[in-house]
């Protein structure tokens, strides 16, 4: 980015506020540069205007009651053929200063070539199309004014074909530039008397806003995203700045969608208050080249959100953004943040979020493991102080753990809490893992994940969902129970301290108090809730036990075929019971048992098919207290089944269909079991023919 020094030429006599965006007459913006001549490359003389542009806020002419725009002779005009993709080695400027002026110089095109890197010279012809760019080649929107003097702040660009190219001169159309922005005059009542504004935070609620544009780029050519003014030393003594914003249609959104916008101003003042405000944008959007004004009242927030060192108490300024990477250090972030950006990085260090008020339009708190960092870990250890709220108005995450990241989050006190408020969901992802050790977490829009990502809940933790289906993400610590309390579509997931733990002991020492315990692939007995020792995994669950010592345990796996398609992998139904054709895999419904139980022995039992009177048994005895279950010929229900062994690692939010064992003159029966379109789980008895396809064979060990 290149940046150059402003001249102010004179200010705008007089401000009209309306109740809106109001496009107004020309104001102009002018710099001073140096240019340059190289020796190599095609010389150009190009004639060029400013246009009809309105947005050069700066130059008002007293005569005409408009607004001049002009060349200066310090200008630059960056070159690129948009035709061939060709970026050029130069910049154009204007012969003399004015409305219009020749844009000359020498320029050469080329393109990149890699492995080794190198720059190519190139030849245009005539038809190639240029893209003109005045001032820069990427324009970047937010701005710095920290510093003495300001960077460039009016932009524009041009589109002219090569008409003619006679000995190493380029002819091309006539050149006339039209900003790709507007310039926004803004008065901001509210503030108290004296307070200077020291940084500016504008949003678009639809996300049209541009951070960045690269007109001479044939990829991302717009960058969306927030944009910020910093003003130097305590801030703008006055309440009335100018902005130079782009908008453009969000591309992820329908034409109806982009009619309508809300743009938000988030104001850091010299008293340490965030102020905000919004005005709405007219019906179909802000127009390029034109001059806005208008008038907001903002609300005081209070003391804006800060970042301290806990060790040192010395606070870490943030402008907007906050980001955290250091190891092996505490922090405390309070009071009230804003379309704040939150990030924490690295590991092995601590927040504490002390009464914390944060409303975002999107995301809230990030939490990740820093990859760049060779020293990395991933434990993150966030504490909660009182109560805190992030809020977001659009459907994004309040708090997510991603990259192989593990929260763990405690209290500091018995009533601290954080809520996840309005559109707010909870996401974790990666291989990432969310321990609640103490204190509540509330979650209102639900909970994103992937497969190998976690939440786990220990001691006095709790967690409060809305729109959760899926409890297999959610588990208690090993010596803990979990206890789920649904209330329509809340759900509620406490923890209590799990039964004694017991040695294992061999299967065949079995007895009826043993219902409802593990069976390991060491062939023992073991105390669900706890963990198993090393290289020992849960092959199933005992359903029964005879007064005889023998008994009845439930796979907590299933048999299923998984079929390659260019959506990924999905489940077939390709499990006939005596079907032995290649459609079926060659092998019969027993043969494919046979072949799995092979794999997973266990010892002192049998896999085989359950009866259909077994799986009855089955999920009675697996229910927990208080459920309705309801069993016939024909359907029931059991809840308790789901949650009993959705806890152990299995997830029946799919529907399907397995075979018994069970025979009548109509055929075998079959199981289907799993979620229905009300998500209620169900699971019912059917009869079909044996050549028909079931999608999984669902194993019970006898012993």
């Amino acid at each position: 980015m290149k940046y150059m020094r402003l001249t102010m030429l004179s200010s705008v006599a007089a401000v009209v506020v309306l109740i809106g965006f109001t496009a107004c007459a020309d104001d102009t913006f002018v710099s001073e540069n140096k240019k340059s001549v190289p020796t190599d490359g095609y010389q150009f003389i190009i004639p060029a205007s400013m246009g009809s542009s309105q947005t050069r806020a700066i130059a008002y002419n007293s005569e005409t009651g408009g607004y001049d725009a002009t060349f200066e002779t310090s200008d630059r005009i960056y070159v690129y053929n948009k035709t061939k993709g060709w970026n050029s080695n130069n910049a154009l400027y204007p012969e003399v200063a004015g409305k219009t002026a020749n844009l000359i110089g020498w320029i050469a095109f080329y393109r990149y070539e890699y492995n080794p890197f190198q720059e190519i010279v190139m030849t245009p012809e005539v038809g190639d199309e240029l893209t003109l760019c005045y001032k820069t080649d990427a324009m970047e929107y937010s701005r710095d004014f920290s510093y003495e003097g300001m960077p460039e702040v009016d932009y524009a660009i041009a589109t002219v074909k090569i008409t003619a190219i006679n000995d190493g001169v380029i002819t091309t159309e006539a050149a006339k530039f039209i900003n790709p922005q507007s310039i926004y005059k803004i008065k901001f009542t509210g503030l108290g008397t004296g307070v200077k504004i020291k940084n500016v935070m504008i949003h678009s609620a639809k996300s049209k806003l541009v951070e960045n544009y690269f007109p001479n780029s044939t990829y991302n050519v717009l960058d969306f995203g927030d944009v910020k003014y910093t003003y130097k030393d305590e801030g703008s003594d006055s309440h009335e700045l100018t902005f130079m914003l782009k908008f453009n249609d969000n591309p992820n959104l329908s034409s109806e969608e982009n009619m309508e916008d809300v743009i938000r101003f988030r104001l850091l003042g010299s008293d340490g208050h965030y102020y905000v405000g919004s005005k709405s944008a007219p019906t179909g959007g802000f127009e390029d080249s034109k001059f806005y004004q208008a008038e907001i009242a903002v609300q005081d927030l209070g003391i804006a959100m800060t970042l301290s060192d806990n060790a040192t108490g010395n606070t870490v300024e943030n402008n907007g953004m906050v980001i955290i990477k250091s190891k092996d250090a505490a922090y405390t972030l309070s009071n009230n943040g804003y379309d704040t950006e939150l990030e924490w990085w690295g590991g092995e260090n601590s927040l504490t979020l002390k009464n914390l008020s944060v409303n975002n339009s999107n995301s809230g708190l990030k939490v990740a493991t820093d990859y760049n960092d060779p020293d990395n870990t991933k434990e993150h250890y966030l504490i909660l102080d009182g109560e805190n709220n992030f809020t977001c108005e659009n459907n994004s995450f309040g708090l997510a753990v991603f990259d192989n990241c593990s929260l763990n989050i405690t209290a500091a006190n018995k009533n601290s809490k954080l809520i996840l408020g309005g559109n707010a969901s909870l996401s974790i992802q990666n291989n990432s893992v969310l321990t609640i050790q103490s204190g509540e977490l509330f979650v209102a829009a639900g909970i994103w994940r992937s497969d190998n990502s976690r939440i786990i809940i220990t001691e006095s933790g709790k967690l409060g969902v809305y729109n959760n289906y899926d409890n297999s993400l959610i588990k208690a610590a090993s010596g803990y129970v979990l206890n789920v309390v649904r209330d329509g579509d809340y759900s509620e997931y406490t923890v209590t301290p799990a039964d004694p733990y017991e040695e294992p002991k061999a299967l065949s020492e079995a007895t009826t108090t043993d219902i409802g315990k593990i069976i390991g692939s060491d062939g023992k007995i073991h105390v669900p809730n706890w963990d198993l020792p090393d290289g020992v995994t849960p092959v199933a669950i005992i359903t029964h036990i005879s007064n005889t010592g023998h008994g009845l345990a439930t796979a907590l796996s299933v048999i299923e075929k998984k079929i390659e398609s260019e959506m990924g992998y999905y489940t077939e139904s390709y499990f006939s019971w005596d079907d032995t054709s290649e459609t079926n895999g060659g092998k019969t419904a027993q043969q494919m048992l046979d072949d799995w139980a092979a794999v997973n022995r266990v010892s002192f039992g049998t896999w085989r098919f359950p009866t259909r009177e077994e799986l009855q048994t089955m999920i009675l005895n697996c229910r927990i207290d208080g459920d309705a279950t309801e069993v016939n010929t024909y359907n029931m229900t059991s809840n308790g089944f789901r949650a009993t062994i959705t806890t152990l690692g299995m997830n029946f939010s799919e529907y399907f269909e397995c075979w018994t064992s069970t025979q009548n003159d109509n055929g075998i029966y079959y199981l289907g079991m799993g979620k229905n379109e009300n998500n209620d789980f169900i699971a019912g008895f059917y009869w079909g023919d044996s050549s028909e396809f079931r999608s999984r064979i669902f194993p019970i060990l006898e012993f």
